[in-house]
């Protein structure tokens, strides 16, 4: 293949090696095909049946994941670069910690469950093209890393008023940066999840009555069989919502469906980019109060680390 040159540049160094054979036309080269524009060399002036093999061959894709800046050197005969760049994914928030409030005194118990840390979000994703020129030879490339997970809130376990422990909500991920001559292109992190909130909505799900011994954020209809008490038995992991002070409302929190950025016309199995696999931070589930013997709590679990960022670059031979 190094026969076969564009610019000076042996064409095994523009393509990507695969099983697509030109044997009987040009000796020793192989390459994979692709449908995505994206992926696409520009034109290489070698044809078969009169087509530019461009029209169906893989450019040479170069991919970091590395996190950290990389000065990269110009390949010889380039014109253009081709880049996809991603901002580091935000980490999740931890969960808020469950609670057991044991008070012999009034035998007011409630098991309390805490509120699930939320997802973090996706780093920014840019895409383009960058003409280059004779004089500057170099770009920086920086890669961020991932937002790391928020930590869990502590278990409660006390007498009397009600309390609950917050997660600490995900770390932001860091920026992604592509530098070349006078352009500049950054990609925002994404923001961490925020964690579990300790919010214990007045009276209503802290007092023992004929629905069970107090109630957990998600509702004692969302337990599983095994761990449904029956009322007023104080041995229930998780108790009944008092829903008739409640009026029904559930204090369920909400974790958003995060809409991520896929972008498309790009060889997923090389760039890893606008393929499904990349992940946020998920938020940590919150703990949960129980009543079975000993009567205790446990502490939420940690939010999940975001994705480090990642660059996919292309080198153009025009």
């Amino acid at each position: 293949m190094s026969n076969y040159k564009r610019n000076g540049a042996a064409l095994n160094t523009i393509l990507e090696s695969g099983t697509t054979g030109y044997t009987n036309t040009y000796p020793g080269l192989t390459t994979r095909v692709t449908s995505f524009s994206n992926s696409l060399p520009a034109v290489t002036g070698y044809r078969i049946n009169g087509q530019d093999i461009a029209n169906t061959t893989t450019a040479k894709h170069t991919i970091y994941s590395d996190v950290g800046t990389n000065t990269i050197n110009k390949p010889t005969g380039s014109t253009k670069l081709r880049y996809m760049l991603i901002g580091g994914a935000g980490g999740g928030g931890g969960g808020c910690g469950g609670g057991y409030n044991n008070d012999p005194g009034t035998d007011e118990d409630h098991a309390l469950l805490g509120f699930d840390g939320k997802n973090g979000f996706q780093g920014q994703v840019q895409q383009g093209t960058i003409t280059l020129n004779s004089t500057v030879n170099t770009i920086s490339l920086t890669i961020g890393a991932g937002g790391t997970g928020g930590a869990g809130g502590n278990a409660v376990v006390i007498e009397g008023t009600a309390a609950l422990n917050s997660g600490t909500s995900g770390n932001s991920g860091n920026q992604s940066q592509l530098i070349y001559d006078t352009t500049t292109i950054t990609c925002p992190g994404g923001a961490g999840g925020t964690g579990g909130t300790a919010n214990v909505p007045g009276g209503a799900r802290t007092i023992e009555n004929d629905r069970g011994h107090g109630s957990s954020w998600l509702g004692w209809e969302n337990s599983n069989a095994a761990f449904k008490g029956s009322g007023g038995s104080g041995l229930s992991v998780y108790g009944l919502c008092d829903r008739d002070t409640n009026g029904n409302i559930d204090y369920t929190p909400n974790t958003p469906t995060h809409t991520l950025t896929y972008i498309t016309g790009w060889e997923d199995s090389l760039t890893l980019i606008s393929s499904n696999d990349r992940k946020v931070g998920i938020g940590g589930i919150g703990g949960w109060g129980h009543g079975l013997t000993p009567k205790g709590a446990t502490g939420g679990r940690p939010g999940t680390d975001g994705d480090n960022g990642r660059a996919a670059l292309i080198w153009l031979y025009e």
